[in-house]
């Protein structure tokens, strides 16, 4: 009802902003950026499995569950956010396709070109795919079948949820009737599918699966964030998850595990968002993990890749532990991370540059 609501109030918001107009760094939500970078780091974790880690440190490999549920309630949160005053308003939807291909696409190609490059020329001749012109377009596009950056299918989830919020600015209308149609299609679709985890399932089951629900529940936090009610919701939320998880303890299943999940997630980011609201101060680095928490999200299985094949090489000379193995594939990842973090900086002040540019021409 909320998300309706703000539907329905969107005539009310002022829609005469320049096209350039984006949330400020002084505006950012620094406890979001600080979520945001540790449940990329859990998902960065939770890939340590390939380093066989003893028994007792295989829960680590659901470390990155709760990042991606994370992710995906926080994603609703942001662009339901930042972009609630746009729904209704088709000439805003330029900028928003322009701003999340921006988002998406020009990291995940570099890192897919330098994989591709690792796997084909440096790596196990008999690992690499067959390259062609179709297997590119699948692969850039990020087109049903498997993907050689195998983080990035998540990214499918949220291209559909940008597509269809895209539609909501462009119609509000049609784009309402849209999200409601897609929400009954997924909780229609569980009892069927179940809560299978994607990378079994087949690609076009991305339409249908139950990880889409969490884009809803970030909505509804930014819903009820605009509406001055988020304290109700915290609470709301502390009680249903404390529930959730004490019949998680009862009647273990992936359903209450799912619930648990997807309910401290959405705690998670409320939490983060009042502690804003607050003016509660946010740990020093918090921006800088946040700004690094989607490079580092993409190209850690490649510095992964790269430090085994370092240690694999020194290790004809001296053993090499599998902890400074370890150690030494997150340092390579911090670092890329980083450096790439610049250069997407420098890539979004050209490509505003360049708008306003565009703006003044016309």
């Amino acid at each position: 009802m909320f998300i309706l609501s703000k539907w329905r109030d969107a005539d009310l918001v002022p829609t005469d902003r320049p096209l350039t107009m984006h949330v400020s760094r002084g505006d950012r939500l620094d406890w979001i950026e600080l979520g945001r970078g540790l449940a990329a780091f859990a998902v960065v974790l939770s890939h340590v499995d390939m380093w066989r880690l003893p028994d007792g440190l295989r829960a680590i490999h659901d470390l990155g569950r709760w990042g991606v549920a994370f992710f995906f309630v926080l994603s609703g949160f942001i662009i339901f956010h930042v972009h609630a005053q746009d729904i209704g308003t088709p000439r805003r939807a330029p900028h928003f396709a322009w701003r999340r291909f921006l988002r998406l696409f020009p990291l995940y190609w570099g890192v897919f070109l330098l994989l591709l490059l690792l796997r084909t020329r440096l790596g196990d001749a008999s690992y690499a795919p067959h390259i062609d012109s179709s297997y590119i377009l699948q692969q850039a596009l990020l087109l049903p079948g498997g993907l050689l950056v195998n983080t990035a299918w998540t990214l499918r989830h949220e291209l559909l949820f940008y597509g269809i919020f895209l539609v909501a600015i462009l119609n509000r209308t049609v784009g309402a009737l849209l999200f409601l149609v897609w929400l009954s299609i997924i909780v229609a679709s569980i009892p069927l599918n179940g809560l299978v985890e994607e990378w079994p399932r087949p690609a076009s089951n991305f339409i249908t699966s139950h990880l889409n629900l969490y884009f809803f529940f970030g909505m509804a936090i930014a819903a009820a964030h605009r509406k001055k009610c988020n304290s109700s919701l915290l609470i709301s939320l502390v009680v249903a998850t404390a529930f959730v998880s004490l019949l998680r303890l009862l009647w273990p299943s992936d359903y209450t595990m799912a619930a648990v999940q997807v309910l401290a997630s959405t705690l998670a980011v409320s939490l983060a968002v009042w502690q804003h609201d607050a003016n509660v101060p946010a740990p020093p680095g918090s921006r800088l993990l946040g700004e690094i928490s989607y490079p580092i999200y993409l190209i850690h299985p490649t510095c992964y890749l790269v430090a085994r094949g370092v240690v694999k090489r020194l290790g004809a000379f001296l053993p090499v532990p599998l902890t400074i193995e370890f150690l030494l594939a997150i340092i390579m990842s911090i670092g890329a991370a980083i450096f790439l973090a610049r250069l997407l900086r420098r890539l979004y002040r050209i490509a505003s540059i360049r708008s306003i540019s565009l703006k003044l021409d016309n």
